[in-house]
């Protein structure tokens, strides 16, 4: 397949286990644009401290609420339970007929 056979979904998951959860946020023809958008939602998660598990402490809880609701803008379905979240780029072939 040619390159332009395919395209690159973003990917958000968070969970383990019977409790995984993943989502696609967006698709792109470029991989490198995939990939960018990709590592800027990692970057942002990192800043704002969902990319690892969750402390029980209610402050915390409460300022993590607070901080996925950041993510919304870069990614409206941004998801995000005790284990944290990551993006990733899948490649994905194009159907072209059935």
């Amino acid at each position: 397949m040619k390159n332009e056979d395919y395209i690159y979904v973003v990917k958000g998951e968070t969970g383990e286990y019977s409790d995984w959860h993943c989502w696609e946020v967006c698709a792109s023809v470029n991989e490198d644009v995939a990939n960018s958008f990709c590592q800027l939602l990692n970057n942002r998660l990192k800043e704002l401290g969902l990319t690892c598990r969750a402390s029980y402490n209610k402050n915390d809880f409460e300022n993590r609420q607070n901080n996925i609701k950041q993510m919304y803008d870069l990614d409206p379905k941004c998801c995000v339970d005790y284990t944290g979240t990551s993006y990733e780029v899948s490649k994905v072939p194009v159907l072209r007929r059935v």
